[in-house]
């Protein structure tokens, strides 16, 4: 029997699968930036959301079982959100000085995409909280 959709919650790598879908989705619109832009914003749009997809990669592969897993782990997320803030203040700066136009979906799936990813990030770091002191209590 399924669970009901008011039930169900966000599975425990979705900030994996949604890091993926824009680090594609930045691959994907920087290639119809400018040439003139490439090298003064685009290759760091793209290392931004590359960093983003490295290192959520990377922080689910550290199981917190002690103060400094939660730590390394906490340090690869909080990069992660800082490459997220990156990206939603370089991309406008593309649109608006380079007059790029992508379709109304391009730009606004992007940020749908920081700004869930945020989300999903910050998630992440309070649940490992959650179990850390939970794991220390018992």
């Amino acid at each position: 029997m399924s669970v009901p959709s008011w039930e169900r919650n966000e599975s425990k790598v979705e900030f994996i699968d949604n890091a993926r879908k824009l680090y594609e989705h930045t691959l994907k619109y920087t290639k119809k930036f400018p040439k003139s832009a490439t090298f003064l914003v685009t290759r760091d749009i793209v290392e931004f959301a590359m960093i983003v997809f490295k290192n959520v990669i990377s922080a689910n592969k550290i199981y917190v079982k002690t103060e400094g897993d939660l730590a390394q782990r906490r340090y690869l997320l909080n990069e992660v959100l800082g490459n997220l803030s990156s990206l939603d203040a370089f991309i406008p700066i593309v649109k608006d000085i380079y007059g790029v136009q992508l379709s109304d979906f391009g730009w606004v799936e992007w940020g749908r995409l920081i700004s869930k990813e945020q989300e999903l990030v910050k998630g992440v770091m309070r649940s490992d909280e959650k179990k850390f002191t939970s794991i220390n209590a018992e």
